[in-house]
């Protein structure tokens, strides 16, 4: 793998078989890796991308009640989610206190993402905020491995108690935005890469 390979791992039902596969792969460095959302569980990644108040306090419950798994993780989150955290779940804000924070970027946008609509990174869906971080870090490649981005559920039956939005039309537009970032990515020399089942 190239030195600006990033890896990207999402919690959907493929992600149990990308995770035996890569765990064998030398070549991984955790430093430049992202888990997003309930993926953490199992990957543990140098950063945590997440965009919900709820979905950090959840997720913490799921890792046994202990903040210990997530130690030496950095969370990549917008500025609001703390604030939201404050207003919608005060007692979860001693968990983000304890969390190092990186915020998604605000005017002006980092020059790597000029071109393309911030939105889409990062007020859309927590894969492109993952995907925009690699971008702000000077990723040459990027794999993803566990975005299905179709069907009901999640790799952890656990995670379905968490946050269910799976709907055709949600996975539909997932499934857009996506594209024009990855067409992003590809006219900027960036390798993306969406694994599913071992296959791109």
């Amino acid at each position: 793998m190239a030195k600006g390979t990033w890896r990207i791992f999402c919690p959907g039902p493929s992600l149990d078989r990308a995770t035996y596969r890569v765990s064998r792969d030398g070549s991984w460095r955790n430093d430049r890796s992202i888990a997003v959302n309930g993926a953490i569980l199992t990957v543990p990644c140098r950063y945590w991308a997440v965009m919900d108040y709820h979905v950090v306090p959840s997720i913490v419950r799921l890792g046994h009640d202990s903040t210990s798994f997530l130690s030496g993780i950095k969370l990549w989150c917008p500025r609001s989610l703390v604030t939201e955290t404050r207003k919608y779940q005060p007692d979860s804000l001693e968990i983000l206190n304890v969390l190092d924070k990186a915020f998604f970027p605000e005017e002006p946008y980092p020059p790597e993402l000029t071109g393309i609509d911030p939105e889409f990174l990062w007020n859309s869906f927590t894969l492109m905020a993952a995907i925009g971080k690699a971008l702000v870090e000077e990723a040459t490649d990027i794999w993803i491995y566990g975005a299905d981005m179709g069907g009901s559920g999640y790799f952890d039956t656990r995670l379905n108690t968490v946050h269910d939005t799976h709907s055709e039309e949600r996975w539909g537009e997932e499934q857009r935005i996506y594209r024009i970032v990855e067409k992003f990515c590809f006219e900027r020399g960036v390798t993306i890469r969406r694994e599913l089942d071992g296959h791109s």
